[in-house]
């Protein structure tokens, strides 16, 4: 009696569920129907949304959904997204991919990219006109570097950057980008008018430059920032040594609020529930049948709504006009043997597909995501037919298409079209389809085209190419790749190109290609410089010493190792390294000195630069010689070491950069010269010729860039100290241009 009290009440309280009948015109159709509402995160979504209003009222918050694979985290964020823009605010995406393709622009920036196409689009021309000229403020020269890695950027400054040379140097490059980026979302947080929110789904692929910028993003000052940051990531996948793990607890430290929400897979209760609401009919009357559903998949979401939607496609749960209602036969779902794998459930689903929608699964699994045209090259090149294929699987819900990208709808369903690829055949796979994207990406300079080809021919590796000179093609393009991924300060990224074409060289490559092995190895040191990697730095460099020909071959490695010493608290060693240098350079430094001796070539010094007036130094012929670039790169080095080590040579080391400078002409290294010289003679109680020379130290500061001059971060700060210290002593400077002087300018 009970148990029909409790019908009868459903039916009262919810009549459309309950009482009313079925549209089986409608299902009849279409289908078994889950929607937004049937797992039941209401609570978890209004969490969610009050994190949200609490972020755009104040201060930068940060939510995370966990979870193990398949629990709905990504739904429930995209519900949220729903929300927001149905308010106004914008809703980026951010998706990180497991197979972690070699693509140096990294997923979070991509997500800026789509950010100026939606600002433009809400924005008139006023506000497109005032966000450029409040950005090239605060990015100045440096805007360039960013349009390369953010291209609409170029719409809003209305620049070309075509013209631009790279540069290949590495001396803090990411930091720099770092800034650059900060400055531009700071500026972005000043002009737009809409509230955004950050999504950055599978946190536990992130690559470690998307987090530092997550981490300066949540933590920058401005109170008005108007930001959200939401993430997904599996709990299970995290443990205490990721570097997102570290994060969190940074901001935990620094106060930042952070929302947790643990999405669980369903209870025995509420599967029965669930059950009972998406077929209509009272929870007593489908207990068996969700009893059975939740043994087979443990009250997986994702396991779950799929076994649903293939036992009605398959007839185990069916419609019946007749009773209008749905049907089923708990003894046959009983009998039915599935996979406890969510990815080996999906790889039995997949196979019920047409060979060609399997095959075109197949080809997309190799990607993670691909763009159409990408494909179509494919198509072309192979014969295949990939496009039409997967928009039938779109169709059925195994990928989604935006912006003529493919993508899967969820990475288990990648997992298991990767695995039907016979393991014997995966690395011929990747290797076929990076060679034909190769060909097309050189013929027609698309270096996003060629990072996605590289992928897939560097998973495949050097063993399975057979070929000697195609290996060394594909070395070379390795090295142009890398290249390219320094110029947009990847160096993560671009460490990896060069480690791939290592790889692909083959036994005697020093002796029958030379060059292209001493840049490789060149590049790949430098990179490591940056990374912190000395090991792999320190092997890098021992193949350089051994091989290369001459000492001219051997400066930039000599530098990097120089570098890398002193960056790893070994500074005599690296002073002594820098002095050695110098000596085979030809730009040696006195063995012996004296107080007397130094103020003598002090003052010869000064009597030097007093003929020459501020305009003819800043006007100044350059330095073309590469050995004498190369010694005063080391000296500029020597400038902050020796203050640590040998305080009495540090004298005679920026009297050397000087003395190089008025001889032989300007260069990258010369304001840093400069910058000790007025600190120096600023000590000696020369304060006015100190001042002159601060002054003509921060105008070519802005001249130069300082793109190659500044080994380490403490250099910087002791660079922008000797200029500050200096003016500041004499004539104080406006309070905005202290920021420029140490930035990563």
């Amino acid at each position: 009696m009970s148990d029909v009290t409790a019908d009868l009440q459903l039916m009262i309280d919810k009549p459309s569920l309950f009482l009313h009948d079925l549209d089986v015109v409608t299902l009849s159709s279409s289908g078994l129907q889950l929607n937004d509402n049937l797992f039941m995160r209401d609570a978890e979504l209004a969490s969610l949304k009050h994190a949200y209003l609490r972020s755009i009222s104040g201060s930068s918050e940060l939510a995370i959904i966990s979870g193990v694979s398949g629990t709905g985290k990504t739904h429930l964020a995209f519900q949220l997204g729903s929300h927001i823009t149905s308010n106004g605010g914008i809703f980026l995406t951010v998706k990180f991919n497991q197979l972690k393709q070699a693509n140096p622009i990294s997923d979070i920036i991509s997500a800026f990219d789509d950010y100026c196409n939606i600002f433009m689009s809400m924005t008139d021309w006023n506000g497109v006109k005032s966000m450029a000229s409040q950005l090239q403020d605060a990015l100045g020269r440096d805007a360039h570097l960013l349009i390369k890695l953010i291209p609409k950027l170029s719409e809003i400054l209305d620049c070309d950057t075509t013209d631009i040379a790279p540069n290949y140097d590495c001396a803090h490059g990411q930091e720099k980008i770092l800034y650059l980026l900060i400055r531009f979302v700071e500026v972005m947080s000043d002009c737009s008018k809409a509230s955004l929110t950050l999504f950055l789904d599978d946190l536990q692929w992130a690559d470690a430059f998307a987090l530092s910028v997550l981490q300066h993003m949540i933590m920058m000052p401005n109170e008005d920032k108007r930001f959200f940051f939401l993430g997904c990531c599996r709990a299970d996948e995290i443990d205490d040594h990721h570097l997102f793990k570290g994060m969190l607890e940074k901001f935990l430290d620094n106060g930042i609020p952070l929302t947790m929400i643990q999405l669980e897979c369903m209870s025995k209760e509420k599967m029965q529930k669930m059950v009972s609401t998406l077929l209509h009919l009272s929870p007593r009357s489908v207990k068996g049948l969700s009893d059975i559903i939740y043994h087979k998949t443990k009250g997986n979401p994702l396991f779950v709504s799929r076994l649903l939607k293939s036992m009605n496609r398959d007839g185990l749960l069916n419609l019946s006009l007749s009773r209008r209602r749905w049907v089923w036969d708990e003894n046959l779902i009983k009998s039915i043997e599935l996979p406890t794998d969510v990815a080996a459930f999906f790889s039995r689903i997949i196979s019920r597909l047409s060979p060609e929608v399997q095959a075109a699964l197949q080809v997309l699994s190799c990607f993670g995501s691909v763009e159409s045209f990408e494909l179509l090259i494919l198509e072309a090149k192979l014969g295949l037919e990939v496009v039409k294929p997967l928009e039938f699987a779109v169709d059925e819900g195994f990928v989604n298409k935006s912006d003529n990208k493919f993508r899967f709808s969820h990475d288990k369903i990648q997992e298991a079209a990767y695995v039907m690829v016979p393991l014997e055949h995966r690395c011929l796979e990747h290797l076929e389809y990076g060679l034909c994207l190769i060909d097309v990406s050189v013929e027609k300079g698309n270096d996003c085209l060629l990072f996605t080809a590289l992928g897939q021919v560097n998973l495949a590796g050097p063993s399975v190419v057979t070929d000697v000179t195609k290996s060394t093609e594909i070395a070379q393009h390795n090295l142009v790749a890398g290249k390219r991924a320094i110029g947009m300060s990847e160096f993560s990224c671009a460490s990896r190109f060069f480690k791939s074409g290592i790889s692909f060289l083959r036994e005697n490559h020093w002796r029958d290609h030379y060059s292209l092995s001493l840049e490789l190895f060149g590049l790949a040191a430098k990179c490591s410089l940056v990374l912190g990697d000395f090991t792999f730095l320190a092997s890098m460099s021992q193949e350089i010493e051994k091989h290369a020909h001459c000492l001219d071959d051997k400066l930039d490695n000599l530098f990097v190792v120089m570098s890398s010493l002193a960056n790893s608290s070994k500074v005599s060693d690296s002073v002594q390294l820098g002095l050695s240098l110098l000596t085979q350079l030809g730009c040696g430094l006195p063995t012996t000195y004296s107080r007397d001796g130094t103020m003598s070539l002090i003052k010869q010094t000064q009597k030097d630069l007093s003929t020459m007036s501020d305009s003819n130094l800043l006007n100044y012929k350059r330095m073309t010689d590469r050995r004498h670039i190369m010694a005063m790169k080391c000296l500029a080095k020597l400038e902050f070491p020796t203050l640590q080590v040998s305080p009495e040579l540090q004298p005679l080391v920026n009297l050397k950069m000087v003395k190089m400078t008025i001889d032989h002409g300007m260069c990258d290294s010369s304001p840093v010269g400069f910058a000790y010289f007025a600190s120096m003679l600023a000590r000696c109680g020369e304060m006015r010729a100190g001042y002159r020379f601060a002054k003509l130290a921060k105008a070519l500061l802005g001249q130069f860039g300082l793109k190659e001059s500044i080994g380490e971060v403490t250099h910087f700060f002791a660079l922008g100290a000797s200029i500050c210290i200096t003016l500041f002593l004499m004539k104080p400077m406006p309070h905005n241009q202290y920021p420029l002087l140490i930035s990563s300018r």
